[in-house]
């Protein structure tokens, strides 16, 4: 390898075989693999988010606050950031890069190739270009606090930036809509302190790369593949679990997670099975779409398909 100070990112849309060629190419490069998949670090969410696991399998190597980071060996690879924490715990695109970086930096004192896979761009975004206290709005958070009282809120501001709290006046302190504001921009970047992006360091050599189909039909075809293949491994089962656990659409883990919420809509009665699928399969093709267009917008990556996307061809640009 020409620099041990590589870095590989995989990213790409939905069912283009990510893992599958990560997971090839750590094996090649005495490689590790860190999960880019905001679902996947949450536990129980195993079957729909595409987990390969063994539950005896994990190993705790440390704790980040209320996140664990460790491993699972799949074939042989580490796979880092798996079950940071539970459904309800809420994880940032800066709570993830933090944790991510730690890990990239033991991985590098072990001399291995610290090989980032996963479909969710904003999280990889921030670990390589970095994020400011000028955090945009997080729909998927706020949507959660909307019911909650200003105390409940200021409780969870004091938990995440109690500076910031102290810094309210009376006015915005009562004021469910500014405490929210807040505990946005505090969840963001870990209490308000900018994240610099690994890119900017200047320390690592990046290699990125963007794995899309051409095809909207072939794509369309592989997600229906593997929405079938998940519904075959036990979806419906890992839906009933998790909510006799207790765990419910609104909670941090379930909102917006594409599969989850259409099938526990189902298992609440508010939608037939065949009405689930369908709607599961239209949220997926969706988000492939949008997948597509931040990675095209980003220079850093040079795009391929997954029929093109080999071993081969990766360990060509190493």
């Amino acid at each position: 390898m020409k620099n041990n100070n590589t870095i590989v990112v995989i990213t790409g849309q939905t069912a283009t075989g990510k893992t599958k060629l990560g997971l090839s190419l750590a094996k090649k490069m005495n490689g590790d693999i860190v999960s880019a998949d905001s679902r996947q670090a949450y536990r129980y969410l195993d079957v729909i988010s595409g987990k390969d696991i063994e539950d005896s399998n994990f190993v705790e190597v440390q704790k980040q606050g209320i996140y664990t980071l460790g491993y699972y060996t799949i074939q042989g690879v580490r796979v880092w950031l798996y079950d940071m924490c539970t459904p309800k715990d809420y994880l940032s695109a800066y709570d993830w890069a933090v944790a991510a970086r730690s890990i990239i930096t033991k991985m590098h004192k072990e001399k291995r190739v610290p090989i980032i896979v996963g479909g969710s761009f904003h999280y990889i975004r921030t670990l390589l270009y970095g994020l400011t206290a000028t955090a945009e709005p997080d729909k998927e958070l706020r949507m959660s606090l909307m019911h909650e009282s200003a105390s409940q809120l200021q409780q969870r501001l004091k938990e995440l930036d109690e500076a910031a709290l102290n810094a309210l006046n009376q006015s915005d302190r009562w004021n469910p809509r500014r405490l929210i504001r807040r505990i946005e921009a505090a969840a963001a970047t870990g209490g308000g302190a900018p994240f610099p992006g690994l890119i900017d360091a200047g320390i690592y050599r990046f290699i990125c790369i963007g794995v899309l189909y051409g095809d909207t039909d072939e794509l369309h075809q592989h997600i229906d593949e593997r929405v079938q293949a998940r519904l075959d491994q036990g979806a419906l089962d890992e839906v009933n679990l998790l909510m006799h656990m207790g765990y419910r659409p609104e909670h941090y883990g379930m909102l917006k997670t594409i599969g989850y919420q259409q099938l526990m809509a189902y298992n609440k009665g508010a939608l037939t099975l065949e009405e689930a699928i369908a709607q599961w399969k239209i949220k997926e093709y969706q988000y492939a779409k949008k997948q597509k267009t931040f990675i095209t917008h980003d220079p850093s990556f040079v795009l391929t398909s997954p029929d093109k996307a080999t071993l081969d061809w990766v360990m060509n640009m190493v």
